[in-house]
């Protein structure tokens, strides 16, 4: 481990009263054993629970050296509140992770010596298996598909909100002014140098995950809306198709009444024709109220968020 290495690990905290102690202890722990000079800086998602997580923040700042927590003033999301302590963080490297004991404490040496190697601005923890349920594992292959096919991340390499990166990527990540940030893809267009280490994934301390199948839908749709235009091209062309068969086939509807006297076959394919057209409009009226909505969001420069409270140990680690 380099001397004087100065890292900072920023957790963005929801609900967690029962479990930042424990974490807090084996980071510290872990830090003290390798000799590494550290910040913890632990950011309050305006969790829901009467202010229990934020007084544990701040009782954490008065038992414990090197910790610094930020009190939200609103619920900014997981990506806003990471990207906050980001901002605030003066290590040398920025480790991320979450807050519910799933990403061991003790596997932080390991991130730390892969990116000193000199061959990754930023090191991504990979899980051989994953201690989700279900539908939150079903969800992430949904997102990290979405990585894949419109952020460019390269091939064999899996996402993770476990992962340390250099102080020039956090920067460039931070510049970033997006109100609606999608961290891993920040990451992906900040730097190419991105490697995975393979650690533990660990079943969740307390409590339960507050990623239900609303929010893995939202980060679906947000990889995908702010990537690319996609979506709205497919229209495009759809269109197009089904304006030249709709020319094909009223030519050839008049060629038959021409030569046989016939009619078009009748109201049925009508009505099927007109509902389908219906839904298509439909759907390509409600992916540009997606935009929009998007578009809305970003040009109204509102903050992405608001710190109501900072406070800090007596004494940092330095």
């Amino acid at each position: 481990m380099e001397q004087g290495l100065h890292v900072s690990v920023v957790i963005p905290a929801y609900r967690s009263a029962t479990i930042l102690p424990e974490l807090v202890q084996r980071l510290e722990d872990t830090f003290r054993v390798e000799g590494i000079n550290y910040e913890i800086i632990i950011v309050n998602d305006c969790s829901p629970d009467d202010g229990a997580t934020w007084d544990c923040i701040q009782r954490l700042t008065t038992e414990h050296t090197g910790i610094v927590g930020i009190d939200l003033q609103k619920n900014s999301g997981q990506f806003n509140a990471t990207m906050c302590g980001m901002e605030q963080a003066k290590g040398d490297l920025i480790i991320t992770m979450d807050d519910d004991l799933q990403h061991a404490p003790e596997a932080v040496p390991l991130l730390l010596d892969t990116i000193q190697s000199g061959n990754a601005d930023c090191v991504m923890a990979s899980f051989p298996s994953k201690r989700h349920s279900l539908v939150r594992n079903l969800g992430s292959l949904l997102v990290r598909s979405t990585y894949r096919i419109f952020h460019g991340l390269p091939r064999g390499i899996r996402m993770s909100s476990f992962r340390c990166m250099t102080s020039d990527v956090a920067a460039h990540a931070i510049r970033h002014r997006t109100r609606s940030p999608v961290l891993g893809a920040i990451l992906i267009k900040s730097s190419r140098r991105i490697v995975n280490v393979e650690v533990d994934h660990h079943p969740r301390a307390s409590g339960s995950s507050g990623y239900g199948i609303g929010r893995l839908v939202k980060a679906t749709l947000d990889n995908i809306f702010l990537a690319t235009t996609f979506p709205l091209r497919i229209f495009t062309y759809l269109g197009i198709i089904i304006s030249t068969i709709s020319v094909l086939g009223s030519g050839y509807y008049a060629t038959q009444f021409v030569l046989k006297g016939t009619g078009a076959p009748g109201f049925t394919t009508l009505v099927l024709l007109q509902l389908f057209l219906i839904g298509i409009t439909s759907i390509g009226l409600g992916l540009m109220g997606e935009y929009i909505d998007r578009i809305i969001d970003e040009v109204d420069h509102r903050p992405r968020w608001h710190v109501r409270h900072k406070v800090e140990s007596d004494e940092l680690e330095d």
